[in-house]
């Protein structure tokens, strides 16, 4: 359980997991088969877009949260260079 922990936050930082075949297709499978067992009448074009609207999300959180970091040692970073040259 840690091992694949440490796998999704590898994938999440690098951002290598979205881009493989073999991932896109399990993930395909697995949220059409829920969707259809669900909705009987479920197309695989509504998959698709769905999925896509997932790695759009991904990338933003992704985007945002490499932001946020960066902030965060810019200001941690500014704040320990001033203190030094008081």
């Amino acid at each position: 359980m840690r091992r694949l922990n440490m796998k999704l936050l590898k994938s999440f930082f690098t951002f290598d997991l979205p881009v493989k075949y073999s991932y896109i297709y399990s993930r395909f499978r697995k949220t059409h088969e829920g969707q259809r067992d669900i909705y009987a009448s479920w197309p695989a074009e509504a998959t698709r877009r769905q999925l896509i609207s997932e790695y759009w999300s991904n990338a933003l959180w992704h985007y945002l949260l490499l932001f946020v970091w960066a902030d965060f040692v810019v200001f941690f970073y500014s704040g320990q260079l001033n203190a030094m040259n008081k």
